[in-house]
């Protein structure tokens, strides 16, 4: 593996949270948008929408919308990453290699 400049995401005042995954990383902005670079075989394409958390799995990736719902996109064998938004009340989100995690609320996980 050779580094190499990718698109410099604006300042790194803009960028609140950070996430890598194997082949691609995420960045929440701010203002609620997010950034994503590297490897977009398995849909690792920027998304619409304001959110408040995101993370990255092995090859897919969740983002936390301000309603509280869990968009995911990207690898699915395993179920990892629905491709529909998962609704609830979700407060918290983590993606593992092969598995995903959701945080409700009311202190249940999904």
């Amino acid at each position: 593996h050779r580094p190499r400049r990718t698109k410099r995401l604006q300042t790194a005042r803009n960028n609140a949270i950070l996430a890598a995954g194997t082949r691609h990383s995420l960045a929440l902005r701010h203002d609620g948008s997010i950034a994503i670079w590297g490897l977009g075989v398995f849909g690792e394409t920027p998304r619409d929408g304001k959110f408040v958390a995101v993370d990255a799995g092995h090859l897919h990736s969740l983002a936390l919308r301000v309603d509280g719902s869990v968009l995911c996109w990207g690898h699915n064998t395993h179920g990892q990453a629905p491709p529909d938004a998962v609704e609830g009340d979700f407060t918290a989100i983590a993606a593992g290699e092969l598995h995903s995690l959701a945080l409700r609320r009311d202190g249940s996980v999904a």
